[in-house]
Protein backbone atom coordinates (compact mmCIF):
# COMPACT_ATOMS: atom_id res chain seq x y z
CA UNK A 1 0.00 0.00 0.00
CA UNK A 2 3.37 2.46 1.12
CA UNK A 3 3.96 2.47 -2.79
CA UNK A 4 0.70 3.13 -4.62
CA UNK A 5 0.28 6.16 -1.75
CA UNK A 6 3.83 7.67 -2.95
CA UNK A 7 2.20 7.61 -6.11
CA UNK A 8 -1.08 8.91 -6.06
CA UNK A 9 0.48 11.88 -3.96
CA UNK A 10 2.20 12.50 -7.31
CA UNK A 11 -0.74 13.32 -9.25
CA UNK A 12 -2.27 16.73 -9.35
CA UNK A 13 -5.81 14.79 -10.22
CA UNK A 14 -5.97 12.78 -7.26
CA UNK A 15 -5.78 10.69 -4.20
CA UNK A 16 -6.73 7.05 -4.75
CA UNK A 17 -9.93 7.36 -2.23
CA UNK A 18 -9.67 3.21 -0.81
CA UNK A 19 -6.14 3.50 -0.51
CA UNK A 20 -6.62 7.01 1.94
CA UNK A 21 -9.85 5.41 3.50
CA UNK A 22 -7.34 2.90 4.87
CA UNK A 23 -5.24 5.05 6.32
CA UNK A 24 -5.26 5.38 10.41
CA UNK A 25 -6.37 9.03 11.22
CA UNK A 26 -2.92 10.72 11.86
CA UNK A 27 -1.09 9.37 8.38
CA UNK A 28 -4.26 10.06 6.16
CA UNK A 29 -4.11 14.09 7.95
CA UNK A 30 -0.37 13.95 7.12
CA UNK A 31 -0.62 13.04 3.56
CA UNK A 32 -3.57 15.37 3.10
CA UNK A 33 -1.70 18.51 3.76
CA UNK A 34 1.30 17.12 1.19
CA UNK A 35 -0.89 16.75 -0.89
CA UNK A 36 -2.75 20.01 -1.07
CA UNK A 37 0.84 21.64 -0.40
CA UNK A 38 1.99 19.99 -3.53
CA UNK A 39 -0.65 21.49 -5.52
CA UNK A 40 0.05 25.27 -4.48
CA UNK A 41 -2.29 25.25 -1.18
CA UNK A 42 -0.44 26.44 1.66
CA UNK A 43 -2.84 28.26 4.31
CA UNK A 44 -3.62 24.85 6.05
CA UNK A 45 -4.96 25.05 9.59
CA UNK A 46 -5.17 21.61 11.64
CA UNK A 47 -9.18 22.47 12.04
CA UNK A 48 -9.42 22.35 8.27
CA UNK A 49 -7.04 19.04 7.84
CA UNK A 50 -9.37 17.81 10.06
CA UNK A 51 -12.31 18.59 8.08
CA UNK A 52 -10.89 17.09 5.14
CA UNK A 53 -10.00 14.19 6.35
CA UNK A 54 -13.02 13.27 7.54
CA UNK A 55 -14.58 14.79 4.19
CA UNK A 56 -12.07 12.09 2.13
CA UNK A 57 -13.20 9.02 4.37
CA UNK A 58 -16.71 9.45 5.09
CA UNK A 59 -18.72 12.04 2.57
CA UNK A 60 -20.81 10.40 -0.61
CA UNK A 61 -19.64 10.22 -3.74
CA UNK A 62 -20.35 13.55 -5.90
CA UNK A 63 -19.83 15.72 -2.73
CA UNK A 64 -17.75 18.43 -2.40
CA UNK A 65 -16.09 20.48 0.57
CA UNK A 66 -14.73 23.69 0.23
CA UNK A 67 -10.98 23.91 1.10
CA UNK A 68 -9.49 27.75 0.58
CA UNK A 69 -10.22 30.24 -1.70
CA UNK A 70 -10.60 29.19 -5.37
CA UNK A 71 -10.24 25.17 -4.28
CA UNK A 72 -12.24 22.26 -3.70
CA UNK A 73 -12.32 18.76 -3.16
CA UNK A 74 -14.59 15.68 -4.50
CA UNK A 75 -15.19 12.71 -3.47
CA UNK A 76 -15.36 10.54 -6.37
CA UNK A 77 -15.71 6.92 -6.77
CA UNK A 78 -12.42 5.98 -7.02
CA UNK A 79 -10.61 9.23 -6.46
CA UNK A 80 -10.14 12.19 -4.62
CA UNK A 81 -9.67 15.01 -6.85
CA UNK A 82 -9.39 18.89 -6.21
CA UNK A 83 -10.84 21.58 -8.51
CA UNK A 84 -11.17 24.94 -8.88
CA UNK A 85 -14.72 26.46 -7.82
CA UNK A 86 -16.25 28.09 -10.30
CA UNK A 87 -18.14 31.77 -9.98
Amino acid sequence: MRMSIRQDANYRQGLRRSSFILLPHAVARELMASWLRRNGITELTSKLLERLVQAAKTFPIGQSVHVSKGWKLTVGKRYLALGRIER
